[in-house]
């Protein structure tokens, strides 16, 4: 019972139930244990993921019951898996960037994610079709084939409207990095 220690695998709660049932079959032989030594006992067994739950314990004025340990090591080892599980989540997802893959994180995941233009290079990179991309000029400015959005008669129409007159050599006249 004293070398016995917790592997982390079968349940918190069954642990401390088979270290209860050798308290009892020893109880029944004339020894005499307390529920606080069999306490003492039990959180020595635990590994040392649990070494702030014995602290927390140990400062604590008051002596806990087996019920009340079962009940608080039965949370401590929940909010453990859980924090296993955000680790986990939090790798898979850096793994999953790493590789380029697109990953699906409902509608609010654009909040905290890369700016899109990146996620389209992401993809672009990713993507194994046979298709090549199209290398035909397209618009961006009014959205139709055949021409750049450089040579646009709207969009060099949009510039001299908002007082930028379209340079169409792409020269910056006028800036202060031209020489």
């Amino acid at each position: 019972m004293i070398t016995s220690h917790y592997d982390g695998k079968s349940g918190i709660r069954k642990h401390i139930l088979e270290m209860t049932h050798m308290a009892n079959q020893l109880r029944s032989m004339d020894m005499k244990i307390s529920d606080g030594f069999l306490v003492h006992i039990i959180m020595r067994s635990f590994g040392p993921n649990y070494d702030p739950f014995k602290i927390k314990y140990n400062t604590q004025k008051e002596e806990w019951t087996i019920k009340e340990l079962i009940l608080h090591s039965v949370e401590e080892e929940e909010r453990q898996k859980a924090e296993k599980q955000k680790i986990k989540d939090r790798l898979n997802l850096t793994n999953a960037f790493d590789k380029g893959k697109k990953i699906y994180q409902g509608e609010s995941s654009n909040k905290n994610s890369e700016p899109e233009g990146e996620q389209k290079q992401e993809g672009i990179k990713a993507s194994t079709s046979p298709v090549p991309l199209s290398t035909s000029p397209y618009c961006h400015f009014c959205g139709l084939d055949g021409h750049w959005q450089r040579n646009c008669t709207r969009f060099t129409a949009w510039l001299v409207k908002k007082g930028n007159p379209h340079r169409p050599n792409g020269s910056k006249e006028g800036s202060e990095h031209s020489k």
